[in-house]
């Protein structure tokens, strides 16, 4: 197999929610394929925003990244250039903003390269902190900044509502009390397929490894998915692999079935 490509999911991935750590034998694999295999280009493929795993603290263990997908497709880096910027025009966050203030929502604007948040830390965005490991940002006054999403702050009885005020934008509910509201449909797989063409790799030439129903997209796109064992039973189901889970250093085992690392010990 030529693999010219790897795409790595960060949450229940490469991130171990269970022990709150990046999961170490995981970490080390990643760095010996990249020793190995310097030509093979490595990337983040993740629904948090840059500022989001950047804080996390992803960038600083010892690996290049040559780029990544984020914000769940809104947006791709590769190559020191944006490949792919999904936006929302000002007067369309304007509304949106209004919107949120009205019903006393707490929103995060997630700008390409920061966050800032709209609204107080009420008990809806406490569960959402306490459910992410999550550096909160400080409250700033939209000021017509490039906007990439709206991180929402909110429980499903406002949906309907907050969709009707907001025609111009999609939303996507990711967990009881978030969700993500975009300007364009909200995939990671075709914003990774402009990744690939921007360099110039095949579609067979690239493997993923994910674990959430986001991953199904990222896995239509790639040559080869490799699902973590913790992963949902339908992202499980198309995978080629499934390696075991994150908390036991899948990601080592996941390199080994592909030819790209030792046997781990």
């Amino acid at each position: 197999m030529d693999i010219k490509a790897i795409f790595f999911d960060i949450d229940w991935t490469i991130y171990d929610h269970k022990n709150l750590r990046f999961a170490p034998g995981s970490i080390r694999a990643i760095k010996k394929c990249q020793e190995l295999h310097p030509e093979i280009k490595l990337f983040l493929c993740t629904a948090r925003p840059y500022d989001s795993f950047r804080r996390l603290g992803v960038l600083d263990l010892g690996i290049y990244w040559e780029g990544y997908v984020a914000s769940a497709g809104s947006l791709a880096y590769g190559g020191g250039t944006y490949i792919h910027k999904d936006t929302i025009d000002e007067q369309t966050a304007r509304q949106f903003i209004a919107s949120c203030q009205k019903r006393s929502l707490t929103c995060e604007i997630v700008e390409p390269l920061t966050r800032i948040r709209q609204g107080e830390i009420n008990d809806i965005a406490k569960r959402y902190y306490s459910i992410y490991r999550e550096v909160i940002p400080d409250v700033k006054k939209y000021q017509g900044e490039e906007v990439c999403l709206f991180n929402l702050f909110s429980e499903k009885d406002t949906d309907e509502e907050m969709k009707k005020e907001n025609p111009n934008l999609l939303f996507y509910r990711y967990c009881d009390v978030g969700s993500d509201v975009v300007s364009a449909p909200h995939d990671k797989g075709p914003t990774l397929e402009k990744v690939l063409n921007h360099y110039g790799i095949k579609k067979e030439e690239a493997v993923g490894f994910g674990d959430d129903i986001q991953d199904i997209s990222l896995a239509q796109h790639v040559g080869t998915f490799v699902a973590m064992d913790n992963a949902k039973e339908e992202v499980k189901k198309i995978a080629q692999h499934i390696c075991p889970p994150c908390w036991e250093d899948g990601i080592e085992e996941g390199l080994f079935y592909l030819s790209l690392i030792p046997l781990p010990k």
